[in-house]
């Protein structure tokens, strides 16, 4: 599956345990780019610029650019910031 993911960031709930009080939370929101000629290639259909099994804009494009590369228990991990969290 080489080259499908485009960028990565966490977003939600658990993106906002990166930059203040820890809160309970049982989902996990990735933002993930896709590379469109993946979807193409493997029938998935498309709506505007939007491949159905994921909707993205271009502010979620500019947050997961820009997310920061954090700690999550020795591993790195982007996390989308603050400002696109409100934003988003």
């Amino acid at each position: 599956m080489n080259g499908v993911v485009a960028d990565y960031a966490v977003g939600g709930a658990m993106a906002l345990v990166f930059w203040s009080e820890p809160v309970p939370t049982f989902d996990l929101g990735v933002f993930v780019l896709l590379a469109f000629d993946w979807a193409l290639r493997t029938g998935y259909r498309e709506q505007a610029e939007h491949i159905i099994i994921a909707v993205h804009n271009k502010l979620v494009e500019e947050a997961v650019a820009s997310a920061a590369e954090l700690d999550f228990e020795g591993q790195p991990v982007r996390v989308i910031r603050p400002e696109y969290l409100i934003a988003l």
